[in-house]
């Protein structure tokens, strides 16, 4: 995975040494760590629709309920629900497997209203 690009002369300076107060080398493993999980999802979902992969359960979704963010589950549940079904109609998943992560992922963003 190649390195984030380098930070430009600002971010030398004392007062704008990195955001919130954290070292640049700091802010650099903090990306790397929410980046990682997203490129190995997308990597998993491509593998998936090329039929070189036989079962992904993603975790679409569950970064926006994790900070809870409604509206971005919202957005996630739009993409994921598809996929799911897609799946389930493949025989790639039981249909009920489907139904049931879709159900699961409907409540929970369901309790971010409340």
């Amino acid at each position: 995975m190649p390195d984030p690009p380098a930070p430009g002369p600002a971010a030398t300076r004392p007062s704008e040494a990195g955001a919130l107060g954290f070292p640049p080398e700091e802010l650099r493993l903090f990306y790397r760590s929410l980046l990682l999980p997203r490129m190995i999802e997308e990597k998993m979902l491509v593998l998936l629709r090329q039929g070189r992969l036989s079962k992904w359960f993603s975790g679409i979704g569950q970064e926006a309920i994790a900070a809870g963010d409604r509206n971005k589950a919202l957005e996630a549940m739009k993409e994921a629900e598809p996929q799911l079904m897609s799946a389930a109609r493949r025989g790639q998943l039981h249909r009920n497997t489907a139904s049931r992560k879709v159900s699961r992922l409907s409540k929970r963003i369901a309790k971010l209203a409340k």
